[in-house]
Order: structure tokens, then C-alpha cells, then sequence
């Protein structure tokens, strides 16, 4: 749901599909599915990460603009784990939270580990980890303004990230 509660996104095996919140009346169809949908937090960009290789080794991400129903970004091929390990569950390192910032632009991904590390989706790049939590983060959030991520871990630290420009 988006952050202004005017938006719900659900998805089923065949399609994702954005409704008015208020009515249930839906405003757009994706014929998208991934493993991992996030709605950015002013509701105009839907992320759809997806795995298309059995047990998450190639991943490919698709940005919708919510309102018109057009595609903005995507892969242009399937990215290896070496070239997106923050989307990437590991047997001893898996995510425990993700979340989409206020454009839609940038992906926090918190782990086990207590790391935390930032992916721009739009130039499919990781652009920082942060570290600092001794144990595992277990809830990621971004400010409303978009220039901080707060995070919370098992540590019974809650710690504030300024973010990359």
C-alpha cells in the first residue's frame, strides 16, 4: 500500500495489479510477477524483482510508472550474483527486510549479518553498505524526506544512515 493509503498493490502468479484503495476498483494490470514487489513510497513506482533461473541465481528488475502503466526501466539481461549480491539470498546471509525509497529509485536491502546494503535500480549498481548493527537488522525504513534510512536490529540498536546522493 502506498504510504498515503490511496493505493494497494497485489499480485497473484500471472499478473500484478495496482487498485484504488477506497474503491477496490483497479487503475492498472501488470502482466509481471517477480519474487519481491515494491511499491516506491508516493506510489508511482512499482519494482518487480524476479528470479529466472531456478534457486535465484539470475535476477531481472522491471520499473512501472503506476499511473500511466508504462515501463521506465528494466534489465536488458538477466543479472548474475556477483553483479547484484544485495538481491541475492545466501544460505548463511539472508535478507530480512527490503524497501524502496520515495522515488523508487533506490532499494535498501537488510540482512542477517546486521549489514545493510543500497542498490540504485535504475543504473543496476550497488551504491553503499552500510555496517554497524552486531546483529541481524530485522526492520529497514526511509524518511519521508528520502535523505535518511533508519534501521532496527536484534542488537537493540536503532541506528540512523544518511544517504548517498
Amino acid at each position: 500500500m502506498s504510504a498515503d493509503g490511496t493505493i494497494l498493490v497485489l499480485g497473484d502468479t500471472k499478473s500484478v495489479t495496482i487498485y484504488d484503495a477506497a474503491s477496490y476498483k483497479p487503475l492498472q494490470q501488470f502482466a509481471d510477477f517477480g519474487t519481491d514487489i515494491f511499491l516506491s513510497h508516493n506510489g508511482r513506482i512499482l519494482s518487480v524483482i524476479k528470479s529466472v533461473k531456478w534457486g535465484g541465481q539470475d535476477l531481472t528488475i522491471t520499473l512501472w510508472d503506476t499511473l500511466t502503466g508504462t515501463l521506465i526501466a528494466e534489465t536488458d539481461k538477466p543479472l548474475r550474483a556477483q553483479a547484484i549480491t544485495p538481491l541475492i539470498i545466501y544460505p548463511s546471509n539472508y535478507k530480512t527486510d527490503m524497501k524502496l525509497n520515495y522515488d523508487g529509485r533506490l532499494l535498501a536491502v537488510a540482512y542477517l549479518d546486521g549489514s545493510i546494503r543500497l542498490w540504485d535500480l535504475l543504473t543496476n549498481r550497488e551504491v553503499a553498505v552500510l555496517k554497524g548493527h552486531t546483529s541481524a537488522v530485522s526492520s529497514i525504513q526511509f524518511s519521508p524526506d528520502g535523505t535518511k534510512l533508519y534501521s532496527a536490529s536484534g542488537d537493540g540498536t536503532v541506528r540512523q544512515w544518511g544517504l548517498p546522493d
